[in-house]
């Protein structure tokens, strides 16, 4: 098995003295406000005992609105991708994943001794688009899996409803699975919860990490009919998640309403700098999440030094992306200051 994991090192640390917008996480002045209300809430004897979830479970299920039985959570988007290989491939089974997308995907493909088509996303005229030709030969190929994130990283991308309808159904005539990855659901809101009363085999994941901005918590939690959760269910620790996590969350789901609201204004950020930056010539990619793409080529001498000095950001992307940075939306005065920082320079 060839799965190669980085340590960790000097590298991967961070100075707070600098804007984090190379991970896609969400970190906000209105976020650190909240995570400060909710830490000084959270009762001192959480640290020391073991969660109890059905709260937790309770609030989850009032917030998308769907009962406790259609319901699992575990630790963030990973350990809900973890949970879905668990629970329904086997070795040697087939499963589409695209690329690029979040490098988990790939590594529990190898984890689990599966086989994988790689769906690729091209670069047509400045846009990205999902081959999708060869979802057409899922009724040919039989794949256990099909995972499809929506929207996807690093590309920002979305698919139509049309092509999950088709997907589902043919999946759905052999008992194949489709996930639905929703994790950057807040900035994007178009959601396929509801389909899971129309396909039992259909899976929504969802994330705390993004739009509500807890990536430390490492929470996340899928809906599904309850047969496909139950079966996710036998496979659990004693508890899913920890008691400090459970309680954040548990706390944070309370700021709902202004949460919900910071999103739609980082968002509103994205799509201004992406046309400020695309008027001045620098060709920036726009996304369906908390995040954008800019052509580095575009950029004079000094300029990716400049940012450097300023922020952090993602320098090097996979195909169709070669040649873009990416860049997380953070404050309205940081972003701002990127702009500058780009404008100045061309």
């Amino acid at each position: 098995m060839n799965v190669i994991r980085p340590a960790y090192g000097p590298s991967d640390q961070r100075s707070a003295n600098k804007p984090w917008l190379n991970k896609n996480e969400t970190i906000t002045t209105l976020h650190k406000e909240i995570s400060r209300k909710v830490i000084a809430s959270i009762e001192d004897n959480i640290p020391h005992s073991y969660p109890d979830l059905f709260l937790l479970y309770k609030a989850i299920s009032n917030y998308v609105d769907k009962p406790i039985c259609n319901l699992y959570i575990d630790n963030g988007s990973d350990g809900i991708i973890r949970r879905i290989f668990e629970t329904f491939t086997r070795t040697g089974d087939l499963v589409f994943i695209t690329s690029p997308t979040f490098a988990m995907y790939s590594v529990y493909s190898k984890i689990y001794k599966l086989n994988t088509i790689n769906v690729p996303y091209d670069l047509y005229n400045s846009s990205i688009q999902l081959n999708v030709d060869l979802f057409g030969r899922i009724h040919e190929l039989r794949p256990k899996l099909v995972c499809l994130p929506n929207p996807d990283s690093p590309t920002g991308t979305i698919v139509e409803d049309s092509l999950v309808d088709r997907i589902a159904n043919e999946l759905n005539e052999y008992g194949g699975i489709l996930f639905i990855d929703e994790a950057y659901f807040g900035f994007y809101n178009h959601t396929y919860a509801s389909w899971v009363d129309k396909f039992e085999n259909i899976i929504i994941g969802r994330s705390f990490s993004k739009a509500w901005g807890a990536a430390g918590a490492r929470v996340g939690f899928c809906i599904a009919s309850e047969k496909l959760i139950a079966s996710m269910s036998m496979r659990r620790g004693m508890y899913e998640i920890g008691a400090i996590a459970s309680e954040y969350i548990l706390k944070l789901i309370e700021y709902r309403d202004v949460i919900e609201r910071e999103a739609k204004n980082i968002c509103a950020i994205r799509n201004h700098i992406c046309t400020e930056l695309n008027n001045s010539g620098v060709r920036s990619l726009n996304t369906n999440a908390n995040f954008l793409h800019v052509y580095k080529h575009h950029l004079r001498a000094g300029t990716l030094q400049d940012l450097h000095d300023f922020c952090y950001y993602r320098e090097f992307q996979p195909e169709p992306l070669s040649g873009y940075i990416r860049l997380t939306v953070g404050d309205s005065k940081d972003m701002i200051k990127i702009t500058d920082i780009i404008k100045r320079k061309n």
